[in-house]
C-alpha cells in the first residue's frame, strides 16, 4: 500500500502556501469543529482596538479538549479503494452548540491574541497542556533551546515538574506569561 505523510509544516515548492490545510482535515475527519469567519459580517470580526482588519483565520475546537490540541499530518493512502458505505463521515461535534457570540468570541481571541491561549479555554476541558508544555509552546521557537538549557539543570525530572507546579499555582496565566516571557 502507498501512503503519503504530509506534514502540518510542509509547504508547497515555491510558494509560501502549505500542502495540507490541518484546521479542514480535522473537521473532515470529525476529530474537531472548524469555526469559520466567513460566517460572519467583516464589520464584526475587525480589531478595532488597533484600528485594522485583517484576513481572519478559522479555529478548530475539540469537544473534550477545547483548543488544547494539536494535528501534526496526514495520511493519504494511494491505493485505497472505498466503495460507497465502507466508511461514513463522523458528524462533528459543535462544543459552543451554534451559539454565534461564543463563535465570534473564540474567532477574535484566536485571531487577536493567540499568543495568551484564551481561545483555548472557552469551553471547560477534559485536559490540556502541563505547565511545562505550556512554558515550551508559549515561547517563540528561536528561544525554546535556552528553555531546554534551564530544565537541563534540574538534579531530575520529578524536581523540574515539583518547580513547574508550585510555580504555576501561584501566579494568573497572564501575569506569569508577562513576567517570564514580555508578552503582553
Amino acid at each position: 500500500m502507498e501512503v503519503d505523510v504530509i506534514k502540518d509544516y510542509e509547504m508547497v515548492p515555491g510558494t509560501r502556501r502549505p500542502k495540507i490545510i490541518m484546521q479542514t482535515c480535522a473537521h473532515v475527519s470529525g476529530a474537531a469543529h472548524f469555526y469559520d469567519p466567513k460566517n460572519f459580517d467583516d464589520n464584526l470580526i475587525h480589531d478595532a482596538d488597533k484600528g485594522f482588519k485583517k484576513n481572519l483565520m478559522g479555529v478548530c475546537l475539540h469537544p473534550r479538549y477545547g483548543g488544547w490540541f494539536a494535528m501534526r499530518a496526514v495520511f493519504v493512502f494511494k491505493d485505497a479503494i472505498l466503495e460507497e458505505g465502507d466508511i461514513c463521515m463522523k458528524r462533528v461535534a459543535d462544543p459552543l452548540n451554534g451559539d454565534m457570540a461564543k463563535i465570534l468570541d473564540v474567532l477574535k481571541k484566536f485571531n487577536f491574541n493567540w499568543k495568551d491561549s484564551r481561545y483555548r479555554d472557552v469551553i471547560p476541558v477534559e485536559d490540556s497542556y502541563s505547565p511545562l508544555q505550556r512554558e515550551y509552546f508559549d515561547l517563540e521557537p528561536r528561544y525554546r533551546k535556552s528553555l531546554i538549557k534551564k530544565w537541563l539543570t534540574f538534579a531530575n525530572l520529578e524536581k523540574l515538574v515539583e518547580f513547574y507546579q508550585n510555580d504555576y499555582k501561584e501566579k494568573s496565566r497572564k501575569d506569569y506569561l508577562s513576567k517570564n516571557f514580555f508578552i503582553f
